[in-house]
């Protein structure tokens, strides 16, 4: 819960600011986004889902910003959590569906978040620093 709130505020927060300095390119990213979402629906619930942007988007800070590093112990228990999450009833074969499923989406909005930081690398480090610096905002960086 407290990582899907991260989430969402630095995920709003930069695309507050992003919406400021629209780019030829943007519809790409946009087309990109909602063919990940649509891929999840299923897998994930809308809190995992933001869950799991949540850690995609304090990976991709951590590699694009500097003085942003991740606590790799939470950040490994956070993404345990939601993998090994929801697959009490099902067979070994589609809980390793669902995890790789999961796996897949982490990845995928990682490497979102990359080419949206890179593109807009002042804003989206700014974004960043505003979520860190926010004490009601958890997050997972050291």
């Amino acid at each position: 819960m407290k990582t899907a709130i991260c989430a969402m505020a630095g995920v709003l927060a930069f695309a507050s600011a992003a919406a400021a300095q629209p780019t030829a390119d943007d519809h790409r990213l946009d087309d990109a986004w909602k063919a990940a979402i649509e891929e999840q629906e299923g897998v994930l619930t809308p809190q995992q889902f933001a869950t799991v942007n949540g850690l995609a988007y304090q990976a991709a800070v951590s590699r694009l910003c500097a003085g942003f590093e991740i606590d790799n112990v939470k950040y490994a228990k956070a993404v345990n959590a939601i993998v090994n999450s929801g697959g009490d009833k099902l067979s070994d074969e589609l809980k390793l569906e669902r995890q790789t499923g999961i796996l897949i989406a982490i990845g995928t909005s990682y490497g979102l978040f990359l080419a949206e930081g890179a593109a807009r690398k002042d804003a989206f480090c700014a974004s960043a620093t505003e979520t860190r610096n926010d004490k009601e905002t958890p997050h997972l960086w050291e």
